[in-house]
């Protein structure tokens, strides 16, 4: 009966102080523009908006919990004509990485781009997200900690501008699904106690983002960007906003 009062105390314990959380990143500046040339390499690195989730027991009171700024890496290469393939990786506290596949349909390819070109493209992409944590109670010498692992599935529809030879303007809709799978240890020194238990969790995030790029002669870019979503976790949902920035290098 004393191991179910420990379980029970050390879960509501987590539940309110250590509650597990994930992450979705919300930045997005993927232009629509793809260069034309095989194998042409861009590079970037910027500061990015992630919107973090608390995740409950009883998977019915998520609950925001902000946003997240992290800094941000990514590669691309153009594979063939109007598809570009991109890496990224994230310094939150999960590292969060992603791999997005971005192919333009519509409008001139960005090295041949000219004020007034009107470009479209469309991504897919699949982000990891996970994360840890753990909460020590000196009341009951236990010790619980957790583990999740969020995969997100990324689907955009990008839209661009081109207001100067050097500055463009696009953005558009995007979604995102997601699935956590969260493992949680309690571990209890005073009764030698050792349970684990799991648990699944799903959400989706809605949102659009407008960003604005400026494109210097000898390669160097940058962009500022808003995002406005909608996360949707179980019964709960809120409103998240963000700015981010991007600097990057046009080989």
């Amino acid at each position: 009966m004393k191991e179910i009062s420990i379980i029970i105390i050390a879960l509501f314990l987590v539940g309110c102080e250590s509650t597990p959380q994930t992450a979705m990143p919300t930045y997005r500046m993927n232009s629509p523009e793809v260069n034309s040339e095989p194998l042409a390499v861009n590079i970037a690195s910027g500061i990015g908006s992630m919107s973090k989730i608390n995740l409950t027991n009883d998977n019915n009171s998520n609950s925001d919990d902000g946003n997240e700024a992290v800094l941000f890496i990514r590669a691309s290469v153009v594979a063939v004509d109007g598809l570009k393939l991109i890496a990224s990786g994230a310094s939150n506290d999960g590292d969060t990485s992603s791999v997005t596949a971005l192919y333009q349909f519509y409008g001139l390819k960005a090295d041949q781009s000219v004020e007034g070109n009107f470009s479209q493209a469309v991504s897919l992409g699949y982000i990891l997200s996970p994360d840890e944590g753990s909460y020590q109670s000196s009341a009951e010498s236990s010790n619980t900690s957790w583990q999740q692992k969020t995969n997100i599935v990324d689907l955009a529809w990008i839209m661009g501008y081109r207001l100067t030879p050097q500055l463009l303007t696009y953005g558009g809709p995007f979604v995102q699904w997601a699935n956590t799978k969260v493992k949680s240890s309690i571990n209890s020194e005073e009764d030698e106690l050792n349970r684990s238990f799991n648990k699944d969790y799903s959400g989706n995030l809605f949102g659009v983002n407008l960003a604005l790029e400026y494109r210097f002669i000898f390669g160097l870019g940058l962009t500022g960007e808003v995002v406005l979503s909608k996360v949707n976790w179980s019964n709960s949902s809120f409103i998240d906003n963000g700015f981010n920035v991007k600097i990057d290098y046009q080989f």
